[in-house]
C-alpha cells in the first residue's frame, strides 16, 4: 500500500531476487537482480513517460522514471512468474540496468 509495506524481497536458492516497492497511488517499481546483482533488471511501462514519478520503496519516497512504474497487475503478473519459476517473465518488457 506505499504507507505501512512499501517493499517486499522474493529470492530462491540461485540467487536471483525479485524486488516489487511502492503501492502508494497503485505506484510500482519492479527490480530483477541476478546472482547477487551481478546483472539487474527492471519491467518497462510501455505507456510510461520520460517525467518522474513519485514512488514510496523500502519506506522513502524516490523519483523513478515514468517508464520504470508500474500498476499493480504488471508487478503481480512478474511475482507469481518469479514464484512458480525463479525468472522474469517473459510477457513483460525488462530494461537491463547493469
Amino acid at each position: 500500500d506505499g504507507a505501512q509495506i512499501s517493499q517486499l524481497v522474493a529470492d530462491d536458492e540461485q540467487g536471483h531476487v525479485l524486488l516489487i516497492g511502492g503501492g502508494n497511488d497503485g505506484r510500482f517499481v519492479v527490480n530483477y537482480l541476478v546472482n547477487d546483482d551481478e546483472h539487474g533488471f527492471h519491467v518497462v511501462n510501455p505507456h510510461g513517460t520520460p517525467e518522474d514519478v513519485a514512488v514510496v520503496t523500502g519506506g522513502q519516497l524516490g523519483s523513478f522514471r515514468g517508464d520504470m512504474v508500474v500498476g499493480e497487475r504488471l508487478a503481480v503478473d512478474a511475482l507469481v512468474h518469479f514464484i512458480a519459476t525463479g525468472q522474469r517473465c517473459g510477457t513483460l518488457t525488462w530494461e537491463q540496468e547493469f
